[in-house]
């Protein structure tokens, strides 16, 4: 094996190590981050990079750090919301105004995320049975009906519990390839003939096309909001650091990862943008990173698939007052993504579930500039409606004028 190979399959194996051990793994920090940085680092992680490439090329770097700063603002709406509107909401007579935005809201993000899930896993599929030549056949949405019966029914059987653990274990492995990539990405640029500046973008767009597809790519970075819907697991001071962690750990990823990988598509011709495009270029950097992130792939739908499985869950529970348990709730969510996965084209409403998620997040800044009036005085109250007016504002002008991103 090359060096540089077995240098990164080390590092990968220490860092898997690291998380693996009982004093990480069990610490209730550390699992209350894993849902939301599950989703966050899905789907879009691997086809951002050749994306930002192509639309922004040696501007990425920032365009990214740009997406995941407004990203954070908008997660802090939502940590808003779990520690002032929840308990407003749980009063004997709940303001009839916040009520109906947080009803209206819940009724978006469950569609969103029924959608999300037949996606993940669906993607998942294609994966696994490429190498088979069958990812254009009917093994597809088999194999996927197989892979949600199972989530679904450990769900319904072991619980919260059962779910967040098969989150760990898939985690754990994608964060320990994550290191390697890094590592490697690092590596290939301390040779002296790669430049570190990246290539122009490939795409000519004007300034309105590049904001809207800049606003779609919100969407990569999605997933934080899954925290406001464990308050059966966690309290909601937990549940506000794990949403913050995950966003700071899964941002500097994030930024570390394009500011690092753009340079590829200036040195290897980019035929397509598409989810494997990145495994495909990695060849250059070390050849064992394909293989490696094939895995991450697998495990970034695996992950995303639980994590949205659990807020769809949780969603339900509180949208039904707990008349519905949530072990019951995950039959549900995988039934109707079931059906969904045999009776609908899954890629071609994956846009409306982009949307939905935009719409949600817009609805919970209504929902918090409610709360604000509600709460706030003086000044405080006239800055914060300010800045969570400003926000809820760039996320309407995303739900009408976005191109999704993924």
């Amino acid at each position: 094996m090359p060096v540089r190979d077995a240098a990164l399959l080390g590092a990968a194996l220490i860092v898997a190590a690291l998380l693996f051990r009982p004093a990480v793994r069990r610490r209730p920090g550390y699992r209350a981050m894993i849902t939301p940085l599950a989703s966050i680092i899905g789907s879009g992680f691997l086809v951002i990079a050749p994306l930002l490439a192509t639309v922004m090329g040696r501007h990425a770097l920032q365009a990214i750090t740009a997406i995941v700063l407004f990203a954070y603002a908008v997660g802090g709406l939502i940590r808003y919301n779990i520690r002032f509107a929840e308990p407003l909401l749980r009063a004997p007579v709940p303001d009839p105004f916040l009520r109906r935005a947080e009803t209206l809201s819940g009724s978006i993000l469950f569609v969103a995320y029924i959608i999300s899930v037949a996606f993940y896993v669906r993607l998942l599929s294609a994966f696994v049975l490429h190498p088979f030549g069958l990812e254009g056949t009917r093994a597809v949405p088999v194999l996927t009906t197989l892979i949600l019966a199972g989530i679904s029914l450990t769900g319904f059987r072991r619980g919260f519990g059962a779910m967040e653990t098969m989150e760990v274990w898939a985690v754990n492995v994608k964060l320990a390839i994550i290191t390697a990539l890094l590592v490697g990405l690092v590596w290939f640029h301390l040779a002296p003939s790669v430049p570190w500046n990246g290539a122009p973008a490939t795409h000519a767009l004007t300034p309105g096309r590049t904001l809207a597809l800049l606003g779609g790519m919100l969407l990569v970075v999605q997933g934080f909001e899954v925290s406001r819907f464990m308050h059966d697991e966690y309290d909601a001071a937990v549940r506000v650091r794990a949403m913050r962690d995950a966003q700071i750990l899964s941002g500097l990823i994030y930024v570390a990862f394009i500011g690092l990988s753009v340079v590829l598509f200036g040195l290897v011709p980019m035929p397509r943008v598409d989810e494997t495009a990145i495994i495909d270029y990695s060849r250059v950097v070390a050849p064992i990173l394909p293989v490696m992130l094939i895995f991450a792939a697998v495990l970034s739908q695996f992950s995303a698939a639980i994590a949205d499985s659990i807020g769809a869950g949780g969603l339900l529970a509180e949208a039904s007052n707990h008349r519905l348990s949530v072990n019951r709730n995950y039959l549900l969510v995988g039934a109707t993504s079931i059906a969904l996965v045999w009776t609908v084209h899954i890629f071609g409403i994956i846009t409306l579930a982009s949307r939905a998620f935009a719409a949600y997040y817009f609805m919970q800044g209504v929902s918090a500039l409610r709360v604000c009036w509600l709460r706030e005085t003086g000044t405080r109250r006239w800055l914060r409606l300010s800045w969570t007016g400003l926000i809820a504002l760039a996320l309407l002008l995303i739900v009408l004028f976005a191109i999704p991103a993924g």
